[in-house]
């Protein structure tokens, strides 16, 4: 589906929309075609013009995007800054503060990485969630942000931490996968792999400004590996399970559970392998 036809289908579907919710159910429509297929657009519109908009409003993404401008204002009141915001550097700073473990799975780096985040969450993560729902989407996020910063503790914690970069890039694979299975019938689908281009080049950018400036090109290049990698795993068995069989209600179900057990059970692994590590490095040191 063209670009142009984008506009045509919102009308021809919102027509009979009664006229207090237009604006709202606009808004919401035009969201969902950012992210999906023909067929599930029109999927997603019937049921937004048969249901209370609140049952599909993204509210999972908004408390996300809202307690990551939270953390970063009193962060930045505390440092008196909004640059160089990097809660944990390494596994000695993170030991001594192990409060700050939360707040860092949501925020962990500077305005421009705040910005990035929050314009992610706006053009995929809110439409994602409009269309999948709150339950498939918060968990892949939550999984996403839970594995990733647990791998990166095990096996890189003299490295600073992937906390909220876990979610967010699981949030972009997802959209990858998406977009690759239904790319012939999404009414953006040129928009939206040019904006996951441009997100994947200021990533590479990103990391070969660190190597060049640590001069570590071995960690930095394998926990990229690792974070990135774990991140699209997550994306595509996800992203396989609730696109290509969105319709099947059983199947879904049953896949996301061994999905959610699979990755809850594989980061339980990794995170003893982290005591494990933490506990030899100390023995070491004494």
């Amino acid at each position: 589906m063209s670009d142009e036809n984008s506009e045509n289908l919102i009308e021809e579907i919102e027509s009979d929309v009664p006229q207090y919710y237009n604006k709202t159910l606009r808004l919401m429509k035009i969201s969902a075609g950012l992210v999906t297929s023909e067929n599930q657009v029109k999927e997603s519109y019937r049921f937004l013009n048969s249901n209370p908009i609140w049952i599909s409003f993204p509210f999972f993404i908004c408390i996300i995007a809202i307690s990551q401008v939270f953390i970063f204002i009193i962060l930045s009141i505390k440092s008196g800054t909004m640059n160089n915001i990097c809660i944990v550097n390494s596994q000695v700073y993170f030991d001594s503060y192990p409060s700050l473990f939360l707040p860092f799975t949501l925020l962990h780096d500077d305005f421009f990485h705040l910005m990035k985040t929050l314009i992610i969450l706006t053009v995929f993560g809110m439409p994602q969630e409009i269309v999948f729902g709150g339950k498939v989407i918060g968990s892949l996020f939550i999984v996403g942000l839970i594995t990733t910063t647990v791998f990166m503790q095990a096996f890189f914690p003299k490295l600073a931490l992937c906390g909220a970069s876990g979610g967010i890039y699981t949030i972009i694979f997802f959209q990858l996968v998406n977009w690759i299975l239904n790319r012939n019938e999404m009414p953006y689908a040129k928009f939206q792999i040019r904006f996951i281009g441009v997100i994947m080049l200021y990533d590479v950018a990103k990391l070969f400004i660190y190597i060049f400036a640590s001069g570590n090109f071995v960690d930095h290049m394998l926990k990229y590996i690792i974070d990135r990698g774990n991140t699209f795993i997550i994306a595509t068995l996800f992203g396989y399970i609730f696109v290509h069989h969105n319709n099947e209600k059983k199947r879904r179900q049953m896949a996301f559970i061994y999905a959610f057990s699979y990755f809850l059970l594989f980061g339980l692994a990794a995170s003893f392998l982290a005591v494990h590590i933490k506990e030899s490095e100390v023995q070491h040191f004494n």
